[in-house]
């Protein structure tokens, strides 16, 4: 007969389980330390470093087990994963001897002793070809003939990781050479510890040879299927090859235009042709985005911007920058045609309406460009186009003059960096050069040219101590100063140029103290990044210029130097960058104690 409990009973047994749990004695984990030891000779520099690294023990001892029995179940799965280490090594007549030794009431001392032995080599490689159901075929075209030709050589190591490679490597040639569903059969793997040699024979299923055939696509919303064929770097009826699709796959994810890509090959069909499907999913087509900026002499600045980024359906992209500043107001219309003629060579086109107001002239521009870009390989880029410029200058001297420029904009760079707005590593090269002819007040020609560098140096592994440097030279020759227009002229001072100095104030002055530009330039420019946490930074900075009415490099001239410190707030999309400084070579009523900018991304 149940006996019903009253609830302050329960309550009653509930306080007693929890007194009795809370005095009960917590059970002590099995705490210990870890020492993996290497004896005998070694052929294999860093083994040891290997064997530690593998190691469950010491990567957990921070979390013991909570029972000697588990330490000991532990430290028997390291055993195991050392062997592994040491097979893959060419050592497999290893010896390991596991030895845990109680110290003082709940330490243990877990010690691996590790004597590799001698180390076993290859003895001989084969390389086979079947069907899948086991028969025989001879060496199909293309493929390799025997072991040595995927990097299995008699008397080398006998290394695990190498017959994965070779093994991988079959797979690969074959896929390359027209079988693009060639796959790895059985390998066998016979060791003979008596010689201390291995035998290895690897198996391929070839699987009939094939070529390219119909190009499909599925998924498309906006992009025209005819730009997708146009990146695929073969044509109907070639014999296949694994790269030519893997480029193909790259290209479309490099394109932007997608969030997701798949390709998949099919069988061959009656023709002997496999046809190429790839299913994709659109990307958002189109953004809008803001930013801001900041700087002591031309003040706060806003821009935001408009993109489409495939704007006719075959990868163009079209963006609208308006900008509002204390200096300068202007709309920019920018379009990018991909693939104009030739892989990686692109149709740009430019327009821009803009007003400025510097200390050096005021000016209102109308301009426009058309030109090709080219990438030549992953580091060098190349362009070469022509522009048109109609402008309206108003110098401090109160007098304004209409300018009518053709230039043909020439550009040659090089880029290694790791990142465009916080780069760590690598450098930047960039030279420029513009012809220009037209009119003010009368016939006027012209060139500008400029060679610009940065590089890049972590000091440490993680990246928190980076040190950078810049340096530009430029250079204006076929006209004197007053007979190139304001807006062309090369200045020096403020922020990408020479910190702690105002907006363009280095270099000649008139009696008004007014820039007045010049025609030879010389820039340079230190940092140390140092991240103090993953988030904040500082960087100290040091920058010096000099200007000269000269089209030669002004090294003779007065340089100016400034010096200063930033602070970085490290974001997802770029550090956003204060710096403050100061000039170190400051004039009396032209130079201000400091200067104050803030934007997005490094400085340089």
């Amino acid at each position: 007969m149940a006996i019903p409990l009253r609830p302050s009973l329960w309550l009653a047994c509930l306080a007693v389980g929890l007194l009795l749990s809370v005095a009960a004695p917590a059970a002590a984990d099995a705490d210990y330390e870890t020492r993996i030891s290497l004896s005998g000779e070694s052929e294999v520099e860093g083994l040891e470093s290997a064997l530690v690294g593998s190691s469950t023990l010491k990567a957990m001892q921070d979390k013991p087990p909570a029972t000697l029995a588990g330490l000991r179940r532990r430290a028997e799965g390291d055993l195991e994963t050392l062997d592994k280490v040491l097979r893959a090594q060419g050592y497999y007549a290893a010896e390991l001897a596991l030895d845990i030794t109680p110290e003082g009431e709940d330490k243990h001392q877990v010690s691996i002793a590790v004597t590799p032995g001698p180390r076993y080599f290859l003895a001989g490689a084969d390389v086979v070809y079947e069907t899948p159901d086991g028969g025989a075929l001879g060496v199909p075209q293309g493929l390799p003939a025997n072991a040595a030709e995927v990097g299995l050589v008699s008397g080398r190591p006998a290394l695990a990781q190498t017959v994965l490679d070779a093994e991988a490597a079959l797979v690969e040639m074959a896929r390359n050479a027209g079988y693009p569903h060639a796959e790895a059969g059985q390998r066998t793997v016979r060791v003979d510890h008596a010689r201390r040699e291995m035998m290895v024979r690897l198996v391929l299923h070839p699987a009939g040879q094939a070529g390219f055939g119909q190009l499909r696509v599925r998924g498309l919303e906006r992009t025209a299927p005819d730009f997708l064929r146009i990146l695929a770097p073969w044509r109907e009826g070639m014999t296949y090859d694994q790269r030519r699709v893997d480029t193909w796959r790259r290209r479309l994810r490099e394109s932007g235009l997608f969030d997701s890509v798949q390709v998949a090959v099919g069988q061959p069909g009656p023709d002997g042709r496999v046809a190429i499907t790839g299913a994709v999913k659109e990307a958002k087509q189109r953004t809008i985005g803001t930013g801001a900026s900041y700087s002591s002499s031309q003040g706060p600045g806003v821009k935001a911007y408009w993109e489409d980024r495939n704007l006719f359906g075959w990868g163009e992209t079209f963006r609208i920058t308006g900008t509002a500043a204390l200096a300068r107001q202007g709309i920019d219309l920018n379009l990018r045609k991909p693939w104009l003629l030739a892989q990686d060579q692109d149709l740009l086109a430019g327009l821009t309406l803009e007003r400025v107001d510097y200390e050096a002239y005021r000016e209102t521009r109308l301009g426009s460009s058309l030109g090709v870009e080219r990438r030549f390989n992953d580091t060098w880029s190349g362009a070469l186009g022509v522009s048109l410029d109609i402008t309206d200058t108003t110098g401090k001297d109160g007098i304004s003059e209409m300018t009518y420029l053709a230039g043909l904009p020439a550009r040659l760079k090089r880029d290694t960096t790791d990142s465009l707005l916080d780069p760590t590593e690598g450098s930047r090269l960039e030279i420029e050069a513009t012809p220009y002819a037209g009119f003010l007040d009368g016939p006027t020609a012209f060139v500008v040219g400029s060679v610009s560098g940065s590089i890049y140096q972590r000091l440490d592994e993680n990246g928190r101590f980076v040190a950078a440097a810049r340096s530009r030279l430029g250079s204006i020759v076929g006209a004197s100063t007053r007979g190139v227009p304001h807006s062309k002229r090369l200045y020096a001072g403020g922020g990408g140029s020479v910190r702690g100095y105002g907006h363009q104030l280095i270099g000649p002055l008139d009696r008004e103290n007014d820039p007045t530009g010049g025609r030879g330039l010389a820039e340079v420019g230190l940092e140390m990044r140092i991240k103090i946490t993953e988030s904040i930074g500082i960087v100290p900075f040091l920058e010096g210029g000099a200007l000269s009415d000269e089209a030669t490099p002004p090294f003779d001239e007065t340089w100016y130097w400034g010096a200063g410190l930033g602070a970085r707030y490290y974001t997802p999309i770029g550090p956003l960058r204060l710096d403050v400084a100061m000039p170190l070579d400051r004039r009396k009523d032209i130079d201000d104690a400091y200067q104050i900018y803030i934007s997005l991304g490094q400085a340089f």
